[in-house]
């Protein structure tokens, strides 16, 4: 059979496949029922394999809709398909699985119902653009189920159309909630982190391998004077900032770091952004950063400001170094005492035998006046050996202040200025320690001024009362009543540099000479101050002048005015006086001088000899009415040793303690240890008279 026209390719196929299977029909037919019969064979033939390829493509279509539904309504995100006003057209299951409501009744719901009321912008915003640019948008957000539960989601936004060509928006919806409590996690964690880091007392920093900063704590402000912000915008700063003599052990410090691989730490001084000198503790500046394969990170760095602690180690070694002169000083102290005893002892007696009329007795006069020099010489070494404070006396301070201002400031044109407060407390103090650092002030400020005319110096005293430890003034200070000592001088101020240093033994700004001296002024009076229980405050700026205050501990009670004791025998005949010192010019001075007082006098030179004297007097009813007795005797028994056992052998007899170490406890508080009065050496035989006859007359009374 011929091929029909205009039969599409695929029927005129099956219609080619038909006729082969048509089997001629049989019997007698005419032409055209034969005709007949064999076109509806072929139809049938044609419809019996159009059914079997529609079966086909019904199979085929229904595995198609299972890989659909898998791929669509499984889905591991949600799918949505919204109209321009946000309508739900079409969800699949994960969708309605994500939103909490069955997908029957999702869809022609708004998606604006899911999303959380703050978050709702963001949606509405991330759609107008879609619609406006049609270009792909995504937005993270909070969507909220019908149970009131809520959870993260990115939303991934595209735009498609409608069959009949209306724009709709289809939606990727990706839950995110485990990524958020993540990052959530992350945060807290640099939260806490940043809290160690940024509010910890030390700078920390972290130096990438390019040496820029990874990390820097806001503390370096607080060390370096330097923000965050100058750091990382100039990560050489680190090193521009150590003191330049220090840089050599820092560059040396970090490379050992680097090879070794070790944390290393170092001291060094830096200098902060006003220019002043700190001095830092590094303790993990070169801690070098690997990861797990060997690869460099970085370096980690810690910097603590141990300035204080520096200060105070300074203060250490500075006591350190008082103490060891002082163990010298004391030492030096004491042979010049007893030198300067056997010189102007035999001076007074020289005197006492020559007419004033004689030519030799003013000379004799002008020697004996050094007296008071060289004994304050001798002081200012005591000073040093253990503070070097002998007998205290309660005095009122203004008298003392003002003469010694008035003898250092003869024959100066500067002008002195005194303010003394009203019921100023009167101190206990050595009389001639608390002259002597009045006069070294003094001169102190007077060399301050020297090219200044008509300067003025200010000496104020008033009463203050510290409350509590750690004075603002002066944090050494402890609590109580004080007297307050201000001497301010308009000079050019002190240094920087100079101002931790004024108190350290031999340092000064002046040249040596006569008068000069080497530096031992200040030094001297923060030492005497200090040991009297007060302290030294120094304030200064530059070419304002400095204010020196002098803080000492104040009292109530005064001192009871011994009187003296005038009556004497004739000489050789008078009460009887056992003197005991190993050294032979003192003891032949201080003989012949009480001799000619008019006492009887004998000599011993140690404690064993003392006491069998005292016994021997005792005994026969002719008792040594005082015993002088040297505190220390080399070799031999002392005055400590042997006062106790003096007086269990005479119960009345006066013991009065004599020694150049005025620092001893035994001279400062005598009567605790037994003695009836103190005499420190160098005395001027005349004090020594008046305090063996004030012993006598308590004896007598």
């Amino acid at each position: 059979m011929a091929k029909k026209e205009n039969i599409p390719e695929k029927q005129e196929a099956l219609r080619l496949q038909a006729e082969e299977k048509i089997i001629a029909p049989t019997g007698h037919m005419d032409k055209q029922t034969a005709q007949v019969f064999y076109e509806l064979r072929v139809h049938q033939i044609e419809l019996e394999m159009q059914n079997e390829e529609l079966r086909r493509t019904q199979q085929e279509l229904e595995a198609s809709r299972a890989c659909y539904f898998d791929l669509y309504n499984l889905a591991p995100v949600g799918y949505c398909t919204l109209d321009r006003s946000g309508v739900i057209l079409e969800a699949n299951l994960t969708a309605a699985t994500q939103l909490g409501v069955v997908r029957g009744e999702l869809v022609n719901q708004s998606i604006s119902r899911f999303i959380y009321p703050d978050d709702q912008d963001i949606n509405s915003q991330h759609r107008k653009l879609l619609f406006e640019t049609g270009l792909p948008q995504a937005c993270e957000l909070r969507l909220i189920r019908p149970d009131a539960t809520s959870f993260w989601a990115r939303l991934e936004i595209n735009l498609a159309h409608s069959a009949d060509g209306l724009p709709l928006c289809r939606v990727v919806i990706s839950d995110i909630t485990a990524i958020k409590q993540m990052e959530e996690s992350l945060r807290q964690s640099a939260v806490k982190f940043r809290t160690v880091a940024d509010f910890t007392y030390d700078w920390e920093y972290w130096l990438g391998p390019d040496g820029d900063f990874l990390y820097c704590s806001p503390s370096c402000q607080k060390v370096t004077g330097h923000s965050v912000a100058v750091f990382e915008h100039d990560p050489s700063l680190l090193r521009a900032l150590i003191h330049p003599d220090d840089l050599a052990a820092y560059d040396q410090h970090c490379h050992a770091a680097r090879e070794q691989r070790l944390a290393q730490e170092l001291e060094f001084r830096i200098i902060r952004a006003d220019g002043s000198i700190r001095w830092q503790w590094i303790s993990h500046v070169c801690q070098p950063v690997y990861d797990d394969n060997g690869k460099f990170l970085g370096t980690r760095g810690s910097c603590r400001d141990i300035t204080e602690r520096k200060l105070l180690e300074a203060e250490v070694i500075k006591d350190r170094n008082l103490a060891s002169l002082g163990v010298l000083a004391g030492g030096i102290a004491h042979d010049f005492n007893n030198l300067f005893q056997g010189l102007f002892g035999n001076l007074a007696l020289a005197k006492m035998n020559i007419e004033k009329s004689s030519k030799a007795y003013p000379f004799l006069q002008n020697a004996e006046n050094v007296f008071d020099a060289a004994t304050r010489l001798t002081s200012q070494l005591i000073a040093f050996s253990t503070g070097g404070i002998s007998i205290l006396i309660t005095i009122q301070p203004a008298p003392h202040i003002k003469q010694e201002v008035v003898a250092c400031m003869a024959g100066s044109d500067l002008a002195v200025e005194f303010y003394f407060a009203d019921n100023l407390w009167s101190i206990n103090v050595d009389p001639n320690q608390f002259r002597e650092v009045i006069k070294q002030m003094v001169w102190n400020a007077k060399d301050a001024m020297h090219s200044i005319s008509r300067g003025k110096l200010k000496i104020v005293a008033t009463n203050e009362v510290v409350q509590e430890s750690g004075h603002g003034a002066c944090p050494t200070l402890a609590p109580g009543n004080y007297v307050k000592i201000s001497i301010k001088d308009q000079g050019c101020g002190i240094k920087s540099n100079h101002l931790s240093s004024i108190f350290d033994p031999y340092f000064s700004t002046k040249q040596p000479g006569c008068q000069k001296g080497m530096g031992l002024g200040l030094a001297l009076c923060d030492t005497i101050v200090r040991k009297h229980g007060g302290a030294i405050v120094v304030n200064t700026k530059p070419d304002k002048g400095s204010t020196f205050h002098i803080y000492i501990p104040a009292v109530v009670s005064v001192a009871r005015k011994v009187e003296k004791v005038t009556d004497q025998d004739d000489q050789g005949r008078g009460p009887r006086i056992l003197i005991m010192d190993d050294n032979a010019t003192i003891v032949q001075v201080t003989t012949n001088f009480l001799k000619i007082s008019g006492f009887r006098v004998d000599a011993v030179a140690d404690g064993d000899e003392a006491v069998k004297a005292v016994t021997e007097a005792y005994s026969v009813s002719d008792p040594y009415v005082v015993v002088i007795l040297d505190l220390t005797i080399p070799g031999g028994k002392g005055g400590k040793e042997v006062v106790s056992v003096l007086r269990t052998i005479d119960p009345g007899v006066k013991t009065m303690v004599s020694s150049g170490y005025t620092s001893d406890e035994a001279m400062i508080d005598f009567a605790n240890y037994g003695f009836d009065a103190a005499c420190a050496k160098p005395y001027l035989l005349a004090e020594l008279k008046e305090q063996v006859e004030r012993l006598l007359s308590e004896r007598q009374g």
